[in-house]
């Protein structure tokens, strides 16, 4: 794909490479994916083929058992879809670490020959006091050509999933709660034309990213499905979580907490001095 499809030729993050005075977890962080250009999996020998059985049994039940479904997921989906995070494999409501999702996943499932795919990450759990009843979009690929994911169209790069809020809106240090992360894919019934959805990479338009969910817009793009779906959990994680907190901040302005919830002798007070900039 040309460098446009990727914002300004990756320059869109060009602050902010390098963004590593939150310590060493972070060293490196300018290797994360969505500071350069998708370069897909051609490098990257697989290593499981996909489960293609129907969704059934135990795996199934989860999605209704966690109320996923539906109150997150309009159906079960067809099947499981399989995720891997470099050598994590994903189980349906895994609960993951915030460092383990710093690069793109690769995404198995069975397609049905000739047919286009689209694939999402959404954070469904978003609290209203922090997104107004609106989702987090971390990742929209649309016009796949079966499984080829990095043959599709990077509607909205990757902005690897992560977790602050407690049920105020503060930082949750003390890992209260946890949010759950669908990656699900639908098949098209068309081809999707650029027009058709406002794009969302780099450090463009938050809102893009933090929209009205997945069920308001899908019907209207021809999607059937899911065809297959996964979800997995995530809680507060030391240092990660503020840093995504300020890399908020810095990327489009927006405060995710308001510095009248971090209290005076709180221990992240420091990490999170970028909310009184």
């Amino acid at each position: 794909m040309c460098a446009e499809a990727f914002g300004h030729g990756g320059l869109g993050y060009s602050p902010f490479r390098g963004y590593n005075l939150y310590g060493s977890p972070f060293r490196g962080y300018n290797r994360y994916g969505g500071f350069r250009r998708y370069g897909g999996y051609a490098n990257r020998p697989a290593v499981f083929t996909p489960d293609t059985r129907s969704l059934s049994g135990p795996a199934s039940e989860i999605f209704t058992a966690t109320g996923t479904v539906p109150e997150k997921l309009e159906r079960v989906p067809d099947q499981l879809l399989q995720i891997q995070f470099g050598p994590l494999s994903i189980a349906p409501n895994m609960t993951v670490l915030i460092s383990q999702l710093q690069r793109r996943p690769r995404l198995f499932w069975e397609a049905e020959p000739n047919t286009l795919y689209t694939v999402m990450i959404e954070d469904v759990d978003v609290l209203d006091v922090v997104g107004g009843g609106n989702t987090g979009k971390h990742w929209l690929v649309t016009n796949i050509p079966g499984t080829n994911v990095a043959a599709g169209d990077e509607v909205g790069d990757y902005l690897q999933s992560f977790f602050f809020a407690n049920a105020e809106g503060g930082l949750d240090f003390e890992g209260t709660r946890d949010q759950r992360h669908i990656i699900m894919v639908y098949k098209q019934t068309r081809r999707i034309e650029s027009d058709e959805l406002e794009k969302f990479r780099g450090c463009g338009r938050l809102g893009n990213r933090l929209g009205p969910k997945h069920q308001s817009f899908f019907p209207g793009l021809g999607l059937e499905g899911p065809v297959a779906a996964n979800f997995y959990r995530l809680g507060y994680q030391q240092g990660w979580s503020e840093f995504f907190v300020c890399y908020i901040k810095k990327c489009y302005g927006l405060s995710l907490i308001p510095a009248s919830k971090i209290p005076e002798q709180s221990p992240q007070k420091e990490s999170l001095q970028c909310l009184q900039e």
